[in-house]
């Protein structure tokens, strides 16, 4: 699939591509033995998942989203 996606954006973009493939750190969010500790919060706020990506940092928020939403 590469390969196609790089020649389509050679030919109809004058796009040049770079690969490149490193290691990094990852986090995974696991519930605790007894569950979840987390609660709603009193204060009303429009539903929404926001992504931002800085230099070498990146945030998720999830605002009034069920948690599959977040991962899915």
């Amino acid at each position: 699939m590469k390969p196609l996606l790089q020649k389509l954006l050679e030919d109809g973009f004058q796009l040049k591509v770079h690969w490149e493939t490193w290691k990094t750190s990852v986090y995974a969010l696991v519930l605790d033995k007894n569950g979840p500790k987390f609660k709603e919060s009193a204060e009303v706020q429009k539903t929404g998942i926001n992504t931002r990506k800085g230099s070498g940092r990146a945030q998720m928020k999830g605002t009034r989203e069920p948690i599959p939403a977040c991962i899915g």
